[in-house]
């Protein structure tokens, strides 16, 4: 640029210029040194970056000079982040049913009593509704039942004693899911759900690494499940908590649910308590539709059978979901994502 401009003041001499009026008239006809600079700079290679370091020494140098106002920007950003990050983890769980290690999960469904005057949802059966339709349908496989919610247990081993997320679930529970066990084996359909007839327990593998150091010797070894001792047979493979978003720490079959839950045995034989959540796997060549129209047919017949009991709802059947008889959470968690979403906006 220099030299472009003396080159241009050499010709304004030469046509009769001062010196000094020949610079101004060739800075003028060139059009400013500085904004030719400016235009350079701003097309080379590199330029964005440059002005990215900029702004980072200028934004440094004001959050020095002002340091409760950096602190307190950066901890909205990270409560703000943080919570809508949890949120749309809890989302994405409850929502989206992906569940890890179940073969199929399409094709699982799950069913109860219908809630009174509301056509959503449902309300959990009774275990001799589970015990019918279990014998009785002619569209689903492997019909199990556990309870609504998982039960806070006491493990006791030489590893350590300490309270467990425990559920209680009919053995052919990973049947159903087409799961496979890590190490050992899970309960088998056969295995029976008589009081007392299995005392087995199956551990969770995130549970298995934090409480056993992922000692494969722990199956066969026997602990204390609320001071009963089971057997250890298996571990699941990672990441498997089933078709819920709870992390359940241990499973244990239906027959220890009397002395693993306090439940008492005439609540097994109660035709009108609800307390069990029931699900299957549709068979071969089955749909919705036609197991919706087999479970109504069951429900027909025990209603002529058993006409004595309190008018039930009818039974209820959907595509397996974690939110499948939680509507008003999932109602909850639409309008929660939407108001991280709006902070996220923000």
């Amino acid at each position: 640029l220099r030299a472009t401009v003396e080159m241009l003041a050499a010709e304004k001499v030469r046509a009769g210029f001062t010196p000094d009026a020949a610079r101004r008239a060739a800075l003028a006809e060139l059009g400013g040194v500085e904004s030719i600079k400016e235009r350079v700079r701003d097309v080379r290679a590199g330029a964005v970056l440059d002005t990215l370091g900029q702004d980072v020494r200028y934004a440094i140098r004001l959050l020095r000079r002002y340091p409760l106002f950096a602190l307190t920007a950066a901890l909205s950003l990270a409560v703000g982040i943080g919570a809508n990050t949890a949120v749309f983890t809890i989302g994405h769980s409850l929502l989206r049913f992906s569940p890890v290690a179940v073969s199929e999960p399409d094709r699982l469904v799950d069913f109860g009593r219908s809630f009174d005057g509301l056509p959503i949802g449902f309300n959990p059966g009774s275990y001799p509704d589970y015990l019918d339709i279990r014998r009785r349908t002619t569209t689903l496989d492997h019909v199990y039942a556990h309870p609504l919610f998982p039960k806070d247990m006491t493990v006791e081993s030489e590893a350590s004693n300490e309270r467990v997320v425990g559920d209680v679930v009919t053995t052919n529970y990973f049947a159903a899911l087409g799961a496979r066990a890590s190490i050992g084996r899970l309960f088998a359909p056969d295995e029976s759900d008589a009081q007392g007839a299995s005392p087995f327990a199956v551990l969770s593998h995130r549970y298995w690494v934090r409480s056993f150091k992922a000692d494969p010797s722990i199956v066969g070894q026997t602990i204390r499940v609320n001071r009963y001792p089971v057997t250890v047979i298996g571990v699941t493979p990672e990441g498997f908590q089933g078709t819920t978003v709870v992390a359940v720490d241990m499973w244990v079959p239906m027959s220890m649910v009397t002395f693993v839950t306090g439940a008492v045995p005439a609540q097994l034989d109660a035709r009108h308590a609800g307390w069990v959540v029931m699900g299957a796997r549709l068979k071969p060549g089955a749909s919705v539709q036609q197991a919706v129209a087999d479970l109504a047919n069951i429900d027909h017949a025990l209603r002529q059978e058993y006409p004595g009991q309190e008018n039930p709802q009818p039974f209820r059947l959907l595509s397996a979901s974690p939110m499948a008889d939680k509507i008003p959470l999932a109602a909850a968690a639409l309008l929660l994502l939407g108001a991280v979403a709006f902070v996220l906006l923000i």
